[in-house]
Parts: C-alpha cells; structure tokens; sequence
C-alpha cells in the first residue's frame, strides 16, 4: 500500500512501487541533467558548426540574442557540471532573457517548445542542487 510522503521526512520516494532512496534521485537528476546537457550541446554544435549560408552576418541586435541563445544557456549548463545552482540559474536566466528578447523583436514569444526542451537541463541541474541542499540540511 501506497503512504503518503511527508516533507520532513523523504528518506525514500515512491516511484511505480518501487522505493527509492533520496541519495539515488539526486543522482538520477544529476546524470539525466548531463547526459541532456551533452544531448543539447550535440544539437546545437550541429546548427552552429553546420553548413549554412555564408556571407551572412549578424546584425548587432541578433548578436544581442545569440549571446542569451544559444552563448547564455551553453554557458551555463557547462558550469554547472561544477556548479549546479550557478549554471542552473545562468541557464534559466539566459532562457528568460532570450524569450523577453524575442518577444520585443517580433512581438510575440517564440513558438514551439524546442528552446526550452535544449536548455532544460538547467532546470535539472537547480533541482539536483535544491535535492543536494536539501539533504544535507536533514543530514540524509
């Protein structure tokens, strides 16, 4: 039977019935926010470093939002391989600043969800950190 988890105490989670450990989702979180963040950087090499057409050249407002896409959130999901609450923030705060940016230039916020899908591994890393945190001020 199923009980219901307090959140002063979360030693093991629930998961499809099977239990597991506080310490072992940090390090599912962990590893899935990098083995994403190499998905992503994989993705994004391509588009960068691929074949596209030469002789066109940024203009100084595009600069403005290639610095927060893809140079912000790439930042900082290579940070936070050392520095999960760094990167993490540098991401999301990258991810928001480009979206506020595309939203002044064309005036309405970008479709679809692929730029946040590329850089959720910044979400992942936050809540590895704020999971970290978290156990080591209940002392698990």
């Amino acid at each position: 039977m199923r009980r219901a988890l307090s959140l002063r105490n979360q030693s093991e989670i629930l998961r499809g019935g099977a239990k597991m450990s506080a310490t072992m989702l940090r390090t599912v979180v962990r590893w899935t926010a990098r083995i994403w963040t190499v998905a992503s950087l994989s993705l994004l090499s391509a588009f960068i470093f691929g074949d596209g057409e030469r002789g066109i050249w940024p203009t100084p407002m595009e600069w403005l939002g290639i610095a927060m896409f893809p140079g912000g959130v790439v930042a900082g999901m290579l940070i936070a391989w050392w520095k999960e609450t760094l990167g993490g923030a540098i991401t999301i705060a990258s991810l928001a600043g480009f979206y506020a940016w595309h939203f002044l230039r064309a005036g309405q916020f970008s479709a679809g969800p692929w730029f946040i899908i590329l850089a959720a591994p910044g979400f992942l890393f936050l809540m590895a950190s704020l999971l970290e945190r978290r156990a080591r001020l209940c002392g698990s």
